[in-house]
């Protein structure tokens, strides 16, 4: 029996490839293989560095072109062309077919992203009617019976999939009947039945270190690397959020003695940068202090480069969590603010205090520190945004800016219906409900960036920052903030220098800077004052 895991292209502005390694397809494969070793299992990332074309803006994202329509040169700059990411469609069904699987299995991770994975499954039971078809992932788990009714799959796995797949592949044997195959979605004649989820013990699921897959091409500053997990869940419930609907509600964590093995593993591969993909990596106080001092132990002196993506909590951070992380090879801090105003209605934890604490604790111990917050919240206000970006401008750290978008499954969707429109809008690029004001504070959360990577070497005004001698974008950019500090107007750069206003933006929003936010604090930790030049 052969079976073929996928990762789909996607279509948008921009990619994060590596975003999208397929660690989840790596976990399926190590648990198939370790109770099916008879099986011979194929993944296949038809996404990650297969080149990209321009391709026209859907009609659901139209408006957009009116923020991302310039070639902007600038630092500022957003986003220009919508691309294809990956493969083309006829191509990797060619691919498919060639392997001839008897199951195919696509990971439908973002709803935003679906479109494409129908596409491909609807072209191969178009043309292969007798390869079965199984999604899986965030958005396959969470829409498992529209999917089902929709017919381009024949079964969906909800959540966690290793012993779903397992027990799949043996119904596929003749060895078990459908109806015992646990965490699937499936058609009985005309009925759309959900079996009972049932997951493996986190411990005793295979590790997914695989001997044939090209780590090679995942690469973060030309460094191989990969993606580990050492726990599953997360027990906040935040409304804007959907891991429960995958998780489930409970929090579950390796053995620390299963993680340092993993590592090992990937060490004799030549791999020593991982990114901790957990959605809660810091909730267990002594067992993060324990991890860390583990790996200190298991890798010195060759240090590994460690990553946490996903954010941390920074709730659950203090200077002992903060120094085993630096011990352990931790380079960067990633705080997820979401909002400085409590609002209940998110289910949130929240304490600005403690986010300046720990934000202050990280720049001082040598970490790159990110804050992230969230713009165009439901019931969210201008000046509620400005006042969190203020905060972030205000502390060591990069501003991480995420305009909101709606999620099927998340406790903010609950009773609203998800049309093909409202599920191509689930994307930051759509730019949420008042696209002009979340454009705006995006491009002025790239503005404040920009000042704070700026070299200063002490306390200064922008007018002698803007006047230290400088080339290429850096230039730019200064050259777009003088006319701005001078008379108010912000400008795109195209192709010839030819600076031209940028008409996307709400100029009320961006004369906050300078007024509501007064002063900035630098990488460096200097402070540079904005004034009206």
């Amino acid at each position: 029996m052969k079976i073929l895991l996928i990762v789909p292209p996607i279509q948008d502005y921009y990619d994060t490839g590596i975003r999208h390694f397929p660690l989840g397809l790596l976990y399926l494969k190590a648990a198939i293989n370790h109770f099916h070793p008879d099986v011979d299992i194929k993944i296949i990332d038809f996404h990650h560095d297969r080149g990209k074309r321009s391709i026209p803006v859907p009609r659901e994202l139209k408006n957009t072109k009116r923020y991302f329509g310039k070639n902007d040169l600038s630092p500022f700059s957003s986003f220009y062309h919508y691309y294809h990411f990956g493969k083309e469609f006829d191509p990797i069904v060619d691919e498919i077919t060639s392997f001839n699987p008897v199951l195919v299995g696509i990971a439908s991770m973002f709803t935003t992203y679906y479109f494409e994975v129908q596409e491909i499954a609807s072209r191969l039971k178009r043309e292969c009617p007798h390869i079965k078809i199984v999604l899986g992932g965030a958005h396959a788990s969470i829409m498992a019976e529209e999917i089902i009714k929709d017919g381009c799959a024949d079964y969906v796995v909800i959540g966690e999939g290793e012993q779903a797949m397992v027990e799949l592949v043996s119904y596929l044997k003749g060895k078990m009947e459908i109806h015992d195959v646990s965490s699937i979605a499936y058609k009985d004649n005309s009925q759309i039945i959900v079996n009972p989820i049932k997951n493996y013990a986190i411990d005793k699921i295979p590790s997914p270190v695989d001997r044939d897959f090209d780590y090679s091409a995942y690469r973060v500053k030309d460094k191989p690397m990969c993606m580990i997990l050492t726990s599953r869940g997360c027990p906040y419930q935040c409304s804007f959020c959907t891991t429960y609907r995958v998780f489930g509600r409970g929090y579950r964590q390796r053995e620390v003695d299963s993680i340092i093995s993993e590592m090992n593993l990937y060490y004799e591969k030549g791999i020593n940068f991982f990114d901790f993909e957990d959605d809660n990596l810091t909730l267990n106080r002594g067992f993060i202090i324990d991890l860390c001092g583990r790996i200190e132990e298991a890798f010195r002196p060759d240090k590994p480069i460690l990553t946490a993506m996903n954010g941390v909590s920074y709730w659950h951070l203090d200077q002992e969590i903060l120094n085993a992380m630096k011990d352990a090879g931790f380079v960067s801090v990633n705080l997820s603010l979401v909002s400085r105003d409590r609002n209940s209605d998110l289910l949130r934890p929240m304490d600005v205090e403690k986010l300046k604490e720990i934000a202050w604790l990280a720049y001082e111990m040598g970490f790159d520190v990110t804050g992230y917050y969230i713009l165009g919240l439901p019931g969210q206000s201008v000046e509620q945004m400005i006042g969190s970006l203020e905060l972030l401008a205000s502390l060591p750290l990069t501003v991480g800016a995420s305009p909101f978008y709606l999620l099927p499954g998340s406790r903010l969707a609950e009773g609203i219906s998800f049309d093909r429109e409202r599920m191509i809008k689930a994307r930051l690029t759509a730019l949420g409900g008042n696209a002009q004001d979340v454009y705006t504070l995006f491009i002025l959360s790239r503005i404040i960036n920009f000042i704070k990577t700026l070299p200063v070497t002490r306390d200064m005004d922008i007018g002698e920052v803007l006047r230290i001698p400088s080339q290429g974008r850096e230039a730019i950019g200064k050259t777009i903030l003088e006319r701005f500090f001078k008379n108010g107007e912000f400008h795109v750069c195209l192709s010839g220098e030819r600076f031209e206003l940028n008409k996307g933006i709400n100029p009320s929003i961006l004369n906050h800077l300078g007024t509501t936010i007064k002063t900035i604090m630098a990488k460096s930790g200097h402070i540079i004052k904005l004034v009206f030049l």
